[in-house]
């Protein structure tokens, strides 16, 4: 990126299994444009000398996530977890939890209720059951209390209230890093 702007950009390299099959780069944070092309706070770069955005992911995308994404995910079928302080995607609601299509199309299939209530920091999928890890400074999840900053949601985005009992942890929970 030759453009060099105020703006934070968190970098979040594709998993090698989307990277393979599409050899691109997914970028989140809090912008509103990247190389001079408009890609509010998500864009995709194509992997190419001049690691031009991919217009046809950000017009997929439309208005894109409304504040910043902190967390970026690619599942092994390649749609794309979002995590971060946002409440809208492209004009829709789902709140700071996010899966869009590899395309870059919002995924309505998951919208998790209303979602936590504060930012998420790291999403991870368990490669068990598709189960997602959230962490973050969140104090409830889908209007359900959560003292810990760490949930698990189901593949569907409903709240897993099975996950860590009745006496979770109230601190010192992290989630593990991918390794590649």
């Amino acid at each position: 990126f030759k453009q060099k702007t105020a703006y934070e950009i968190r970098l979040s390299l594709v998993g090698s299994e989307i990277d393979k099959r599409q050899g691109k780069i997914l970028i989140g944070g809090t912008f509103a444009s990247v190389g001079g092309t408009a890609s509010a706070n998500l864009a995709r770069i194509n992997n190419d000398a001049t690691g031009t955005v991919d217009t046809a992911f950000s017009s997929a995308l439309g208005s894109g996530p409304n504040f910043s994404v902190e967390a970026i995910t690619v599942q092994p079928d390649g749609r794309i977890l979002l995590g971060g302080n946002f409440t809208s995607v492209g004009g829709n609601t789902p709140t700071r939890v996010a899966r869009l299509l590899a395309s870059g199309v919002l995924d309505t299939s998951f919208l998790a209720a209303t979602g936590p209530n504060g930012t998420v920091n790291e999403i991870l999928v368990q490669p068990s059951d598709g189960k997602l890890l959230l962490r973050g400074g969140f104090s409830s999840v889908n209007n359900v209390a959560n003292t810990q900053s760490f949930a698990r949601l189901n593949a569907d985005s409903s709240l897993d209230t099975t996950f860590l009992g009745a006496n979770p942890p109230q601190t010192g929970l992290s989630l593990p890093a991918l390794s590649s």
